[in-house]
């Protein structure tokens, strides 16, 4: 009788151990599994392509959206394409400083934000004297949206950053 009761004892220690170890196992398979589903892209990048494939693509969507004649797509292209490298050049410089390890200073964000506001204002003016009434009209409202579709990601990936941020938001400096 005592051998069978050790038996039994035995057996149930192999299967308490059997079970933490198929336990065991199942968590490192989501894990891993978990691990891999992040690296994967979603999409196709746009760092991936040339200024030239850019602007292409801008300027063939701009000509369907505003009905561009092939003399306004050639001069869109022409901007878009100077846009691009400029956008190119901003971002490896960018990339720079972060494998520097270096944060932009409060000056050089000044300098980069009224830079920037004043290639729109340039752009702004460009596009008035390619485009028709009409066109640019289409053209500024589109761009509205697009500038409010921006803001309202902006907001949103700060929401998801702040959200696991214990004590006081940080208050907004304008």
């Amino acid at each position: 009788m005592k051998n069978l009761e050790t038996k039994i004892k035995l057996v149930n220690v192999n299967n308490i151990s059997m079970r933490k170890s198929i336990l065991i196992g199942g968590f490192m398979v989501l894990i891993t599994i978990g691990a891999f589903a992040q690296h994967q892209r979603k999409g196709f990048n746009k760092s991936d392509m040339t200024p030239d494939q850019m602007a292409e693509l801008q300027t063939k969507k701009m000509a369907l959206h505003l009905d561009l004649t092939e003399a306004q797509q050639k001069k869109v292209y022409d901007l878009n394409k100077e846009q691009a490298v400029k956008r190119e050049a901003r971002r490896k410089e960018m990339m720079a400083l972060r494998e520097k390890g270096e944060k932009p200073t409060d000056r050089n964000s000044y300098e980069k934000q009224k830079s920037r506001l004043d290639e729109l204002l340039a752009r702004q003016e460009s596009m008035k004297k390619i485009l028709s009434e009409e066109q640019y009209e289409t053209w500024k409202t589109s761009m509205k949206r697009r500038g409010e579709k921006m803001k309202r990601q902006g907001e949103r990936r700060m929401q998801k950053n702040n959200k696991g941020r214990k004590g006081p938001k940080r208050p907004n400096k304008n």
